[in-house]
């Protein structure tokens, strides 16, 4: 019910709410998993992620993904590495960012076949922060890449804002 709510609050731009449905979610995990789980560290890391997109808490934000992402979900799960190489953008450690992003573009090839859809919506989001970077050249090898991707999706409703975007980008 609580991601529901959570849903609806972002829908309705009620960000406070949704902050409060995701603390509640994060607690509710917590006490069913425990501290220890992986579960209840990736639902950490949702809020770390939320806080990055929608607040100014990036100390907690980067608590966060050093307790629950360094320690516990990468090795376990793998890869968040556009939020993480976010959070290094937004503290000024752009040398960490960059390889961040490097093995997310790794991880998206890997995760993906070349012509899915979900590939090029990663290639853009990763060329977005490469653009943020200084890193033109390989921003526009991903954002071409996305763009012939997404291309052949365009008359998909449910991809078209995300085609809209990468010609944007």
């Amino acid at each position: 019910i609580l991601d529901f709510l959570f849903d609806v609050a972002q829908k309705e731009k009620r960000y406070v709410n949704s902050e409060k449905y995701l603390t509640q979610i994060t607690e509710i995990k917590k006490e069913l998993y425990g501290e220890t789980s992986p579960e209840y560290h990736l639902s950490k890391i949702r809020l770390a992620s939320y806080y990055l997109d929608y607040t100014n808490k990036l100390d907690e934000a980067q608590k966060i993904f050093e307790e629950s992402y360094l320690k516990i979900v990468s090795p376990e799960i793998g890869p968040w590495q556009k939020d993480l190489a976010m959070l290094y953008e937004f503290t000024d450690k752009y040398a960490l960012a960059s390889a961040t992003l490097d093995d997310a573009s790794d991880v998206a090839r890997s995760k993906f076949s070349d012509k899915d859809s979900n590939y090029g919506i990663e290639l853009d989001h990763i060329a977005q922060l490469q653009i943020k970077l200084g890193q033109y050249e390989k921003a526009e090898l991903n954002i071409s890449k996305a763009l012939t991707i997404l291309e052949e999706y365009r008359k998909d409703n449910r991809i078209i804002g995300d085609y809209v975007h990468a010609i944007e980008t």
